[in-house]
């Protein structure tokens, strides 16, 4: 890869989670996609930039060619240490979207392409070609007023003058080596034969009165050939929907990022992106089912949790039965996870520790090691002298802390997994205990963990900003 003109980049929204890059068209700069970036960047840290001879970036390279463009954005990323980006584009921008993810899919986490096409057909080219020879013999001047006039409506420029001039503004701001270079990179695309090999979560998001930059049709037709990929409409709308359209556009991209990552299309995060997208769900979709096996990866991580001595003093509910749930409900506040989730975890801890309780963790620790030493023994001695020994209270809530070490790599393995969980406390212990009759087992209920996946459009929590204490304030150093 050549070494490319770095373009003036801008970073902004929630820092620490997943990156969401914003890809500019012909004609655009960074400012572009800026209503929809406020948004999002309650949740993602979005970065936009300016393409070359466009906004404060440098001049394009010489001999300008698609592959370039590509490269740049990558080059981009590496500059600012971005492992992997969602990526938003309309019209060029969309296709650089696409093409990124059909280059280097382990750097993309989703793609939401509007108004878009993998390649030109003759009459656009045609189009395109002309525009490029106006921007050399005329310069950006002309050409800004057919841009302009061309992607707004009459009606629509006369009663939003401010988007009218926002938008003259950025293709004044672009210079005629930035515009041909962009446009040339443009006309030569062509990746239509690879769509089916994209393995990236895709949406496509037509504009209902867009005629040319991505007919209707066009993207659906588009659509049906990427597996998996979602098709969307912008209704009402020309070209320009995140102008024309800006609720119903932001609105569209926040249920799509805010899916749930679909892991089994290598679309994995590190283990903060997991922590910024993982949130107490308020309100699950019942329809969907979360699979049997990423419950048993849950479950295992549960099962592998640290815990005081090794003695996981708990035991974990995994409750199916709809009608057993729908009866715990009013136990807990009438909380809808407890009935809308796949499966309801309920962690119980020991009421007390005993003797034999001990004694069977220590005896299968000897079984899975092949064996048991004096050291293991003494230990097993000093346990069963000093816990017994104690107040039952004082153990139980030993043993509840516990419980909330496991609920942690519970919820943190659900997120792994792209499944949502609520922690919830707020339930009556005692009335749950007699429901489930964990008395008589010697236990005692400490936190339910309901799992199951978001409903985006009925989740008042799920557009708002992850709020956490500054670190400055939560982290004291001593030494």
């Amino acid at each position: 890869m050549k070494t490319l003109p770095l373009l003036k980049s801008y970073v902004s929204g929630q820092a620490g989670g997943p990156w969401l890059t914003f890809i500019p068209g012909i004609g655009n700069d960074a400012t572009f996609w800026q209503a929809q970036a406020e948004v999002l960047g309650r949740r993602f840290r979005v970065l936009s930039f300016d393409p070359w001879g466009h906004g404060d970036s440098p001049q394009p390279p010489e001999d300008c060619g698609f592959a370039d463009v590509l490269d740049g954005v990558v080059q981009l990323w590496d500059s600012l240490g971005i492992q992997r980006s969602h990526v938003v584009g309309l019209g060029f921008g969309g296709s650089v979207s696409l093409a990124l993810a059909l280059q280097a899919p382990e750097r993309v986490g989703k793609v939401a392409a509007f108004c878009c096409r993998p390649c030109q057909p003759d009459d656009r080219r045609d189009f395109w070609r002309g525009r490029r020879e106006t921007a050399r013999t005329q310069g950006m001047e002309g050409l800004t007023t057919a841009t302009v006039d061309r992607w707004l409506n009459p009606e629509f420029r006369a009663a939003r003058p401010d988007v009218d001039q926002q938008l003259r503004a950025m293709m004044r701001r672009t210079t005629v080596e930035g515009y041909r270079a962009y446009v040339g990179a443009f006309i030569e695309i062509d990746f239509s034969v690879q769509l089916g090999e994209l393995t990236v979560p895709v949406m496509l998001v037509a504009a209902e009165h867009d005629h040319g930059g991505g007919p209707v049709e066009d993207m659906r037709e588009m659509a049906a050939r990427i597996p998996g990929a979602e098709f969307r409409m912008i209704v009402g709308s020309g070209h320009i929907c995140p102008f024309e359209a800006p609720e119903q556009t932001t609105a569209v991209l926040e249920g799509f990022l805010n899916q749930n990552p679909d892991f089994s299309r290598g679309a994995e995060m590190d283990l903060l992106q997991l922590c910024q997208w993982r949130y107490a769900t308020k309100k699950m979709d019942p329809t969907r089912v979360v699979p049997e096996d990423k419950l048993a990866r849950i479950l295992e991580a549960i099962r592998l949790a640290p815990t005081s001595s090794g003695l996981q003093p708990f035991q974990v509910l995994v409750i199916t039965d709809p009608d057993l749930r729908a009866r715990l409900r009013p136990l807990a506040k009438e909380q809808p996870q407890i009935v809308d989730c796949s499966y309801l975890l309920v962690f119980a801890a020991w009421d007390h520790y005993t003797p034999e309780r001990i004694n069977m963790v220590f005896d299968q620790t000897i079984v899975d090691r092949g064996g048991s030493t004096e050291g293991w023994e003494n230990y097993r001695k000093f346990l069963l002298e000093k816990y017994p020994a104690r107040k039952p209270e004082e153990n139980f809530q030993h043993a509840a802390r516990q419980a909330y070490l496991a609920l942690a790599f519970g919820a943190l393995a659900a997120a792994n997994e792209g499944v949502d969980c609520t922690p919830m406390e707020g339930f009556d212990p005692a009335a749950v205990d007699a429901l489930l009759g964990l008395r008589e087992q010697g236990l005692k209920s400490v936190v339910m963990l309901p799992l199951g996946y978001r409903d985006s459009s009925n989740d008042w929590l799920v557009k708002l900003a992850k709020s956490r204490r500054p670190k400055e304030e939560l982290f004291t150093f001593v030494g």
